[in-house]
Order: C-alpha cells, then structure tokens, then sequence
C-alpha cells in the first residue's frame, strides 16, 4: 500500500511540520519580533491616549477656572457636568474604536499568517510529492491531491 495516497500520512506530515516550524527558534523569533512590534505600536497608541486625555483633563480644569470667573455658580457646574460627560463619552468611543480596530487587526494577522503557513505547506507537500513520486504515477497522485483540497478534507 503507497503511504502517499493515505490522507492520514499528508494530515500527519503537516502538524509536524507546524509544530517543527514553531519550535525552531527562527520562526519564533519571527513571530516574537512581529508580534512585538505590534504590541509596541498598541502601547504606544494607548500611551498617546493618556497624554491626550492628560491634556484633556488640564483644558478642562483651566476651563472650570474661567467659567466660575464669569458666570453664575449653577450656570457653571451645568456647563462643567456637560463638559465632563461630553468627554466621557468621546473617550469611550475613542477606546471603543481602538479596540475594535487592535481585534480587526489581530484576526487579520492570524488570517495571513494561517494563509502563508497553508501555502507553505502545500509548497512543501507539492514538492515532496514531485521528488518522491514516478513520473507515471505523478499525475494521478496529483489529481488525488486536488481532489482532496476541493473536498476539503486536507486543511
């Protein structure tokens, strides 16, 4: 019995490679530097948040100040309440975009790299299979192949 044609075989074959690739140090070092650099990135945007709202808070004492220098005391503590849940508000949107912006980024991310470790794979696979194979028996293990990708019974 040719071992190629079992999908056992190929579905074995592609976790070892999967768990190979992520042990060797070079494709984790990869992963940690990406990864690294978005978290980086992410902390950074976060960072920037702090000093806008920092800024933020500072305009607003300044503007307390004014505001009970020129008018009366409810006038001011109305228009400080607005002021407060105005920009409470903007920065709970704000939060709120950036983290579905950090959750869409990261499921991108995940998607190309299950792409690109999928087309490696089949790469792999594909050439394993034109060394190992005859050339009579080549086109219909290729045929198989395709056959089990359309069915879907190999990813």
């Amino acid at each position: 019995m040719n071992p190629f044609l079992n999908p056992e075989f190929w579905l074995s074959l592609a976790f070892i490679l999967v768990v190979g690739m992520i042990i060797f140090s070079p494709v984790r070092k990869s992963f940690q530097k990406f990864f690294g650099t978005k978290r980086q990135q992410i902390l950074d945007q976060i960072n920037q948040a702090h000093e806008t709202l920092s800024e933020a808070q500072d305009l607003l004492k300044e503007e307390q100040k004014k505001v009970l220098e020129q008018s009366d005391l409810k006038e001011q503590h109305q228009q400080i309440k607005a002021l407060q849940q105005e920009f409470l508000q903007k920065t709970n949107v704000q939060i709120q975009i950036k983290k579905q912006d950090y959750q869409t980024r990261l499921k991108l991310t995940e998607a190309q790299i299950k792409n690109q470790l999928r087309a490696e794979l089949l790469d792999k696979v594909e050439r394993k299979i034109l060394k190992a194979a005859s050339t009579k028996s080549m086109d219909k293990e290729i045929q198989h192949f395709l056959q089990m990708l359309d069915k879907k019974e190999f990813v």
